[in-house]
C-alpha cells in the first residue's frame, strides 16, 4: 500500500513544528518501518529531508510575496479563504505521479484545500487528522475570545459563521480589515469548508471528546477514528531531579503556564528547593509577554523558575524523564497535547487541568491529579502534594505508565491507523460510479 502525507512543516525540517507535526513524522515512520511506501507533501524546508519516506515540495501562495506581507496572506488563508491556486496546480501534478492508495492529510492550511480538490479529482481515498479545530472555528479552538491580551472567554459550540465577526476583531493582528468585509467572509468560510469536508472519506481525532465535536458539528459518526499519537514505551532509566516541576507547551496564554508561575511562591513555602522549567517558544500577543515578565520577576522566583525557550526533541524528554511533576495548566477545552501523552508513557506523575479534552486521559487521583484550569492555588496544592507524599507519587507514576502503555503503544495505532485505510479504500470501492 502506497500512502501519502501532507503537512506544512516537519519537524527538524522547517523553522516552526509542534504536535501535530511531530504526530506526523510518527505515523510516516511507524509505516516505512512496517513496510509501506510513505510519500509526504510539504512546504519548502530549510534542508533536503534524509529520511526512509520520499519527500515533495510543494510551492504556496503566500512564497511569491515580500517577506512582510507572508504572515498576513497566511492569516487570510486560514481564517477566511482556505484555498491556494499555487498549490492546487502542483498537488494535482504530484498526486498524479505518485498515484497513492490513500492521502492522509495533517495540519495543511499553507498547503490548503485545494489538495482535497486535486485529490478528488484523481479518486484518491482521503483521511484528515484533527489536531485543532480550525476547520470549524476561524480561531481553531471553539473558545468566544472576549480579551485578545489576557485570551479570557468563554467555551463556543456555535462553529464558524457571521457570529464569528467580534471574536476574530478581537484578534488584533486581524482586527484592521474593515467589519463589512469579515462578515461575507466568514459566511463564505463555512460554506467553503462544508464543500471540501463532505468530500473527505475518514477523519483520526485524538480522544472521544474530539470525536463528539466532530459528531456535533455534523460529521457522521463512522467516518470518525479515535488514533492516538503513537509512542515508544523503550526507554532509558534518567535520574530523577528532586522536587522539580516541568512543563513544555508554547508560552502562550490558552496553555496556562502563567498559572504555574503564579503558583510557585506557594509552592515554595512548603517545598523550598522546587524548581519550575519552562520548555516552549514565545508565541503570544506583547501583553501576555509583559504578564510573564512581572510573573517572573518576582522577589523570590530567581533560582526556582527557568524559561529554557525551544528545545530540540531529545532535551525536552531528558527533561520530561527527570522531573518530578509534569503540568498541564491548559486554560480551555483542547485537542489533548503532545506532553500529556509523553508523560503518561513516561510514567510521570501528571498535575493537569480538569477539563474536556483532558479527562479522556486522566483519572483523578488515579494516573494523575486534576486542578482547576484557572486556579493557581489549586495547581499549587496539587503539586504539593505530590512532592509531599512519595507514595502518592509512585501510584500515580504506576497508572500514568499502564494509561500510556494501553493507548499510546505503537502496535495499537498501527492497528487502528489501518482500519481507518481500510475503511476509506473500501468505501471509495463501494461508492456508486
Amino acid at each position: 500500500m502506497k500512502i501519502c502525507y501532507a503537512t506544512d512543516h516537519l519537524p527538524g525540517y522547517h523553522r516552526i513544528w509542534g504536535g501535530s507535526e511531530q504526530a506526523c513524522y510518527r505515523l510516516a515512520r511507524l509505516l516505512t518501518r512496517n513496510g509501506y511506501h510513505v510519500s509526504i507533501l510539504s512546504t519548502k524546508p530549510l534542508k533536503k529531508p534524509e529520511e526512509d519516506f520520499d519527500f515533495f515540495e510543494i510551492p504556496v501562495l503566500e512564497n511569491l510575496f515580500p517577506q512582510r506581507a507572508r504572515y498576513f496572506i497566511r492569516q487570510i488563508k486560514t481564517a477566511f479563504i482556505p484555498y491556494d491556486p499555487i498549490s492546487h496546480i502542483f498537488s494535482y501534478r504530484l498526486l498524479k505521479k505518485i498515484n497513492p492508495d490513500v492521502l492522509h492529510l495533517h495540519n495543511f492550511y499553507s498547503l490548503s484545500l485545494s489538495l482535497i480538490w486535486s485529490a478528488k479529482r484523481l479518486g484518491i481515498p482521503m483521511v484528515c487528522s484533527i489536531y485543532d479545530y480550525g476547520a470549524i472555528c476561524p480561531m481553531g479552538h471553539l473558545w468566544l475570545l472576549k480579551d485578545y491580551a489576557t485570551y479570557e472567554g468563554t467555551p463556543c459550540r456555535k462553529f464558524h459563521g457571521s457570529h464569528c465577526l467580534d471574536c476574530l476583531s478581537s484578534y488584533r493582528k486581524l482586527g484592521s480589515l474593515p467589519k463589512f468585509l469579515l462578515s461575507p467572509l466568514l459566511s463564505l468560510r463555512k460554506r467553503v469548508y462544508d464543500f471540501f469536508l463532505r468530500r473527505i472519506d475518514g477523519f483520526a481525532v485524538l480522544s472521544p471528546s474530539n470525536g463528539t465535536v466532530l459528531e456535533e458539528y455534523g460529521i457522521e459518526k463512522g467516518k470518525i477514528f479515535v488514533i492516538q499519537i503513537p509512542l515508544s514505551d523503550k526507554i532509558e532509566a534518567q535520574p530523577i531531579e528532586q522536587d522539580s516541576i516541568l512543563y513544555v507547551g508554547w508560552i502562550q496564554p490558552r496553555k496556562g503556564p502563567h498559572i504555574v508561575v503564579e503558583a510557585m511562591p506557594q509552592i515554595l513555602n512548603r517545598i523550598p528547593n522546587a524548581r519550575l522549567y519552562l520548555i516552549g517558544e514565545q508565541r503570544a500577543n506583547k501583553e501576555y509577554e509583559k504578564r510573564m515578565t512581572a510573573l517572573l520577576s518576582r522577589e523570590g522566583l530567581e533560582g526556582h523558575v527557568f524559561l529554557l525557550g525551544r528545545r530540540p526533541y531529545h532535551e525536552v524528554r531528558d527533561f520530561m524523564q527527570k522531573a518530578n511533576v509534569l503540568v498541564i495548566p491548559e486554560q480551555w477545552e483542547t485537542i489533548p497535547p503532545n506532553a500529556l501523552t509523553e508523560g503518561l508513557v513516561l510514567g510521570k506523575a501528571v498535575v493537569a487541568s480538569r477539563i474536556r479534552g483532558i479527562l479522556d486521559f486522566i483519572r483523578d487521583a488515579e494516573n494523575g491529579l486534576l486542578a482547576g484550569a484557572n486556579e493557581p492555588a489549586d495547581f499549587a496544592n496539587k503539586i504539593v502534594s505530590i512532592l509531599e507524599d512519595e507514595t502518592l507519587m509512585q501510584r500515580l507514576c504506576k497508572g500514568a505508565a499502564e494509561t500510556g502503555l494501553d493507548l499510546f503503544s505503537e502496535d495499537r495505532v498501527y492497528c487502528r491507523l489501518l482500519d481507518l485505510y481500510d475503511y476509506v479504500q473500501e468505501a471509495k470501492n463501494s461508492a456508486p460510479e
